[in-house]
């Protein structure tokens, strides 16, 4: 009751005795901090000492389906909380922590009967939550953690399921390649590659002919997958200032037979003449070979059909010169004030357009080795041993073979100058990347088709000021504009 000295309270809800409380120049009532929403990294650990209100730690369940383990210390109770986001409802853990803070919580008005599972102490425990998702699905996983008292002091470690990673081919053995049909491509070898274009152009591409060159000598180009580097490329199996193409195909199989990739790659044919119907002069002359340079794709995400390529993967290059003397680039840092301290010139590589498809291994019937396949080579290969559909078709509702074919699907646009880094920062620097969803490469429609490969220079996907490439932190990463082609591969 109200007095003219102020309030008349309860000392708490169970006591019989009053105090009055003059409430002038009391500071301001508790106020419980706004919900904060904090993404966590499987593997992680949270470790929290001072801390109110209510936080949800979200974690991405893509690529993941199964258990997820949760293991906590508690002394200050706080209430738990989860929900994955395709479940229909939330699954309250209830109150865990110390149970010599019951009073305080109940005087905060939480029902005792919700605070049943405190215990004497510091708690420790864990408990499994599981998906009912499928691994290729999209999703997250919410762990909500209210926390009544003006502090709390827990931990929280995070433990996932493996990511579903794409199903790699059957090895093909050196012994069992006699026993393959001729000219014919071989089901489930179908991989991505990535083509930066030398001078010498290529039937019906000789708008993609282009140059490149560099500033320096010594280049080297590094591959990452999901944030993690997956492959180094020196700089004579780089071979940059030779204005050759350099193909990359993201594949395990090679002449090792194993998926090791401890053998030799297959190469690829060139084709050095072109008429309307294939001649003995035309094949005999086909001899130039390109040597690949192999990357495990292994870390490559399995996708989810009908999704956008940046759910699935993102792929990065870099450039890394020994004379790069710092990240890279033409760059200026400027201290807290906006003076600039140092400024640093970089190496730049330059190039022209990169082009990206699909390419797939088949027994050359002219060498009688396995090969991967070049998609303007169909007619000197007996189509691959598809049976050609009508043309325009690029790809079949009835036989979905036909969608993974070898085929050129997308090309960057232009003359690229690509910033070399410097070896002495291998965590950052200018990183050039796409989005890959292997998923879609059997679309049937061409919706579907432009989301296998996508460019990574979108708001959405891209914060030019403080990057993410997929949970790993870089100084910069970028896209490039890329045009989908469209190309059909069933061209003689």
């Amino acid at each position: 009751m109200a007095t003219s000295e102020g309030t008349v309270e309860k000392i708490n809800v169970r006591s019989p005795f009053y105090l009055d409380v003059d409430s002038e120049n009391a500071p301001a009532s508790y106020t419980p901090p706004a919900t904060i929403t904090q993404t966590i990294e499987c593997g992680s650990e949270i470790n929290v000492g001072e801390d109110a209100g209510t936080r949800i730690y979200r974690i991405d369940t893509t690529g993941r389906t199964g258990d997820f383990q949760l293991s906590f210390t508690v002394n200050i109770p706080i209430k738990i909380t989860t929900q994955f986001s395709e479940a229909g409802s939330a699954t309250v853990h209830g109150f865990r922590g110390d149970s010599a803070y019951t009073n305080q919580l109940i005087d905060l008005g939480i029902a005792a009967s919700d605070l049943t599972a405190l215990a004497d102490g510091q708690q420790q425990f864990g408990f499994t939550v599981t998906t009912s998702k499928t691994a290729s699905d999209t999703g997250h996983l919410d762990v909500t953690i209210d926390a009544p008292m003006t502090t709390d002091d827990y931990k929280i470690s995070f433990a996932c399921p493996a990511i579903t990673v794409q199903a790699q081919p059957t090895s093909i053995a050196p012994g069992d390649i006699a026993a393959l049909a001729n000219d014919t491509a071989i089901s489930g070898t179908d991989s991505l590659y990535m083509l930066f274009r030398g001078l010498n152009g290529r039937l019906g591409m000789e708008s993609l002919r282009g140059f490149r060159s560099t500033t320096d000598t010594g280049v080297e180009l590094q591959i990452w997958i999901n944030g993690a580097q997956v492959k180094g490329i020196t700089s004579s199996e780089l071979d940059w200032n030779a204005n050759k193409d350099v193909l990359i195909i993201f594949s395990n199989e090679d002449t090792a037979g194993d998926g090791s990739l401890s053998g030799t790659p297959y190469n690829t044919r060139t084709i050095t003449t072109h008429a309307a119907a294939p001649t003995t002069d035309e094949t005999t002359a086909d001899t130039q070979f390109r040597t690949p340079i192999m990357v495990p794709s292994t870390a490559i995400r399995a996708g989810q059909f009908g999704a956008e390529g940046r759910i699935a993967n993102t792929i990065a290059f870099k450039f890394v010169s020994p004379h790069a003397d710092w990240e890279g680039g033409i760059q200026t840092r400027v201290d807290r004030y906006g003076t600039p301290y140092y400024t640093g010139a970089g190496p730049v590589v330059t190039s022209h357009t990169i082009e990206f498809g699909i390419t797939k291994l088949f027994k050359c019937a002219y060498s009688g080795t396995l090969e991967w396949a070049n998609f303007h080579n169909y007619h000197i290969h007996q189509n691959f041993g598809y049976t050609l559909p009508s043309f325009p078709t690029i790809v079949s509702d009835t036989n979905t073979s036909y969608n993974s074919a070898p085929r050129l699907m997308t090309a960057s646009e232009g003359n690229h100058n690509w910033v070399a880094n410097s070896n002495a920062f291998p965590n950052a620097g200018q990183f050039y990347g796409f989005h890959y969803n292997p998923a879609n490469v059997v679309g049937k429609v061409i919706s579907d088709r432009r989301k296998i490969i996508q460019q990574m220079d979108e708001a959405t996907y891209l914060n030019p000021n403080s990057n993410d490439l997929n949970g790993f932190p870089m100084d910069s990463v970028f896209g490039f504009k890329m045009r989908f082609i469209n190309h059909s591969p069933f061209i003689g």
